[in-house]
């Protein structure tokens, strides 16, 4: 039907079937990264950071520029599949791990990186850390380094577009990089990169320690930190919804819900540190423990299986807040969130609408675009058009 924009000011835009839901909304619940706080200095630099600190420090591979860049972060969120900051870092990693194989093959020297590598397991992240250091002098024999992977990230065959096609299919993904694919490549980029959302890995422990600095993770997971980074990104987070704004829409609506994949500890520590607890139900607070738990899933859960867009966790929490009665809102800022409405609408809870919001994105047109493909029943720039939006249509 399309969007008309109330306002002159270009930050609200309401889908024109969508006006009586959005006049009906009576509760609210918020996305935390990127919609309640501001998280392009924190997570998404997490992700660059940990990537550039996987191939450069610990790989030691040899050689200038970043492998990531936010571009390349927003391009992986606007696929509606990469919620997840950790699963999104360990694509990434994959993918650069499979352009480093092509070009071993290209030097002829893939077989004897397999030979040299292919027995290695994952035991603790010191023993393996000191063993990945060697690939750099391997590379390095071959001349081989950074700028080698960055000269295939935007071929039209090989390249990150191409790649996040595949995401179905990790091992289609990696296997149309790799030069002659089979599973043992594919397995061996697996165990260079361990992954374990819930338990010891490499790449989830990397990340945590950059976004949370030394003394946070240690508070959070009771061991000391690895990687001796001291400050974290975290602490870069500012709020971006005024505490004037959460009080008018508390006063509105009353206390908020959050559905989140961030950590429960660390949202509510985040929460906490802004001074806005008071505005939140406890009660309707799902993190990524909640979901996890929720869907009866144990250390051995695929990281891909968690979460947004699946809608099933968001379902519980929607009938705990709203029952029949309320009409809600789900506010995020990813074409997983609007994904996620769109499937829990699908499977029957029909009193939810979705707004979405445009801040947190570097490509605003290609997200609104998203937005109107599947049916946002409004969009603003940030969370603080709420009141606006919602005064509009009383």
């Amino acid at each position: 039907m399309g969007y008309r924009r109330l306002g002159k000011a270009g930050r609200v835009y309401l889908e024109e079937g969508s006006e009586t839901i959005v006049r009906k909304i009576s509760k609210i619940i918020f996305d935390c990264d990127g919609v309640l706080l501001s998280v392009n200095k924190s997570y998404r630099e997490a992700i660059r950071k940990t990537v550039d600190h996987y191939f450069k420090k610990i790989l030691r591979l040899k050689g200038e520029g970043g492998l990531v860049t936010r571009f390349d972060i927003q391009r992986f969120k606007d696929t509606g599949h990469y919620n997840n900051d950790w699963q999104l870092s360990h694509s990434l990693v994959a993918f650069y791990l499979a352009i480093l194989f092509r070009k071993l093959h290209e030097r002829s020297a893939l077989s004897g990186f397999m030979e040299e590598f292919g027995e290695l397991q994952f035991d603790n992240v010191e023993n393996f850390t000191a063993k990945l250091s060697k690939i750099g002098d391997y590379c390095s024999q071959q001349g081989i380094g950074v700028q080698h992977l960055l000269s295939l990230k935007a071929n039209k065959v090989l390249g990150i577009a191409s790649f996040l096609e595949k995401f179905s299919n990790v091992e289609e993904a990696l296997g149309q990089i790799l030069p002659y694919p089979n599973s043992d490549q594919v397995a061996l980029i697996q165990k260079l990169v361990p992954y374990n959302s819930q338990g010891d890995d490499l790449l989830k422990r990397l990340f945590e320690e950059i976004y949370l600095g030394g003394s946070l993770f240690s508070r959070f997971y009771g061991i000391s930190p690895f990687f001796k980074f001291k400050k974290g990104l975290i602490e870069k987070e500012q709020l971006i919804p005024s505490k004037k704004t959460l009080s008018l829409l508390n006063a509105r609506l009353g206390k908020f819900g959050v559905y989140s994949e961030r950590p429960r500890s660390q949202g509510l520590y985040v929460i906490e540190q802004m001074g806005v607890t008071r505005y939140f139900d406890e009660k309707a607070l799902y993190f990524y423990d909640d979901l996890a738990q929720f869907a009866g899933r144990g250390c051995d859960a695929a990281p891909k299986k968690t979460g947004k867009p699946d809608p099933s966790e968001f379902i519980a929490l929607a009938d705990k807040m709203l029952g029949t009665v309320d009409v809600g809102a789900y506010v995020g800022d990813t074409v997983s969130d609007v994904l996620l409405v769109r499937n829990a609408r699908e499977k029957g809870l029909e009193n939810i609408a979705f707004i979405g919001t445009l801040s947190s994105s570097s490509r605003r047109r290609e997200l609104f675009s998203k937005y109107e493909m599947y049916a946002a029943d409004a969009i603003i720039m940030d969370a603080n058009d709420l009141p606006f939006l919602l005064e509009k249509l009383s």
